[in-house]
Order: structure tokens, then C-alpha cells, then sequence
């Protein structure tokens, strides 16, 4: 949830995800569940939710801890910000959730949301909605503001960008050699980042789409069991 792309291929797109967080969060499997009359697939945090979900409609929702700048955390919340994700697919769909639901007593949170219909960010910054409509044929990246300043935002953006341009190939494969980079800037703010035993990044999730149709990819950074795949959904 704190390094997210999405990279436009001739034939789709590849979106992928870094989860830094705790250890002790970190998800061991892809979880298939039927809400709101629709297949979602998503790795399962400890607390029920999840960062990224992905459905048989070809929706993805892909969620970023904080808004436009840090916060100050609250003592209690209405619920968890992946737990209120998980909740969208009991509306008819995202636009739906978006205008009907009761944002008030959320944390601040960054979403990116992609489907045949649209491709949007989504930003709540614990008052106010922020909607942004995305280019489908422009590459993007996002770091979390909860980790990252400004400042190394702003350079995480650039090498990415710098890095992408840079390589040649399967754009899978060059989108998550980028992603599990560990020597760009320092180990406490790199792609692939550790911050000694609290954060890291834990994980990496890739979700593609080509000819064939979709596949979802769960890599466990953490145990460095073998990847777990969904294949052309």
C-alpha cells in the first residue's frame, strides 16, 4: 500500500503494489469471497480487510494510507480503512460507494480505482473528497504521505519514472524488478524499504491485464514462500 503503479502495456496494463507495514501484518494467501453478488479477490490483512481487492467485473481498488500530507492520528475510528474497502462491494458499484457512504470517522486514505469504465483517484482527507480522473495511456506511481515526505515522494516519483524508461522488455517483470529495488535513495526510503524491525516492505502484489484476460499475483516478501497466482480471471 505505500508504492503503487500502474504502467500502461500495448495489450493491457500491469498495476502493482509494495505493502510496507509491520511485520506482524503481513497477509500468506490470496482470499476468494463472494460480496455484494460479485467474485473479490484480495490478500487478507489480520484485521479482515485488505490494500488491494479485484473482482470478476474487472475492478480494481487499491488503497494508500493518508491523504495529501501526514495526519495526526485519532485515538479511535469508525472502522479500518480496509475493512471500509471490503464494504464498497455491497454498493452497486464504486461511484455508488463513493457518494453514498459516510466517510465521517475514516482516517485519511488514498485510493486508486480501475475498471472498464473508469480510472480514478480517490483521496478522503478526513473532511473533504478529492476525485481526480486518470489518463488510462499515462504510467503513475504513488508512496503513502504516512511514510514518506514530500520531498522523497517527489524523488521516489522521478527515479521510478527514470528507472521505467530505462528498461526494455516485459513490462511485468521490469515494473516489479522496480518495485523490489533496495538501493535507490536509503533502506529506510528505498522501493523495497526496511526501517529496522517495524516497518518494511512485506510484500508485493501485481495485477495484470492482457489478451488473456487478468492475473493477480501475491508475492510473500517476508517468508519468501512461493508467489500465489489467479491466473487469467
Amino acid at each position: 500500500m505505500c508504492l503503487v503503479s500502474y504502467v500502461p502495456t500495448e495489450t493491457g496494463f500491469v498495476f502493482s503494489s509494495n505493502r510496507d507495514e509491520a511485520p506482524s501484518r503481513h497477509a500468506t494467501e490470496l482470499t476468494e469471497e463472494e460480496i455484494g453478488g460479485r467474485t473479490v479477490y484480495y490478500p487478507r490483512d489480520t484485521k479482515g480487510g485488505s490494500w488491494l481487492f479485484f473482482s470478476d467485473r474487472g475492478e480494481i481498488i487499491c488503497l494508500l494510507n493518508g491523504a495529501f500530507t501526514i495526519h495526526e492520528r485519532r485515538a479511535q475510528y469508525k472502522m479500518s480503512r480496509g475493512l471500509m474497502l471490503k464494504e464498497s462491494y455491497q454498493y452497486e458499484n464504486i461511484i455508488d460507494f463513493i457518494e453514498q457512504f459516510d466517510f465521517r470517522g475514516i482516517e485519511p486514505f488514498t485510493t486508486v480505482i480501475l475498471s472498464d469504465d473508469y480510472f480514478l483517484e480517490y483521496v478522503w482527507d478526513g473532511n473533504i473528497k478529492h476525485v481526480r480522473e486518470l489518463d488510462r495511456n499515462t504510467d503513475y506511481n504513488w508512496s503513502s504521505c504516512t511514510l514518506y515526505t514530500p520531498d522523497i515522494q517527489q524523488e521516489r516519483n522521478r527515479l521510478f519514472k527514470s528507472m521505467l524508461s530505462a528498461h526494455s522488455g516485459h513490462a511485468a517483470d521490469s515494473v516489479k524488478e522496480i518495485h523490489l529495488n533496495d538501493q535507490v535513495i536509503d533502506e529506510a526510503n528505498a522501493f523495497k524499504m526496511k526501517r529496522g524491525s517495524l516497518v518494511q516492505t512485506i510484500s508485493l502484489s501485481q495485477i495484470i491485464s492482457d489478451q488473456k484476460g487478468y492475473s493477480y499475483t501475491y508475492h510473500d516478501l517476508l517468508e519468501g514462500k512461493p508467489s500465489l497466482s489467479l491466473k487469467y480471471i
